[in-house]
């Protein structure tokens, strides 16, 4: 179904395609079609990149999905700068939130932010 609707988020609202591509991205990893999925997690980088944005508030989504697909085809160089890369997003975003309580929230319980410090931790060792 997803397959089917990208079409028309690209031509009715083409800043949710990033977010649309990173989820069938992690569909296809959960299908074990990891060629397919980082096809669609470049893809989706190569829109996010383009527009220098992405629908819903998804940059992280979108990167995060990115970094796994390269780290699922064994591509472990690329994975982790892909990772670097989504590490300092996340951290810039959160350097502008005043409160510490809602830094600290959106760096530990919004899933993919907590998700790429979690494997920025593991992949870089830092």
């Amino acid at each position: 179904e997803l397959q089917a609707a990208l079409g028309i988020i690209a031509m009715v609202t083409p800043q949710d395609s990033p977010a649309a591509l990173g989820t069938l991205c992690w569909i296809r990893l959960a299908q074990g079609r990891v060629a397919e999925a980082l096809g669609v997690a470049d893809e989706a980088m190569a829109k996010y990149n383009a527009m220098a944005s992405s629908g819903f508030f998804r940059a992280a989504f979108v990167r995060l999905a990115h970094a796994e697909a390269l780290e699922a085809a064994g591509d472990h160089a690329a994975a982790t700068a892909a990772i670097r890369a989504a590490r300092e997003y996340v951290l810039a975003v959160a350097d502008r939130i005043q409160d510490p309580r809602y830094r600290n929230s959106f760096l530990e319980q919004v899933p993919e932010n907590a998700r790429i410090l979690t494997l920025a931790h593991t992949w870089l060792g830092e």
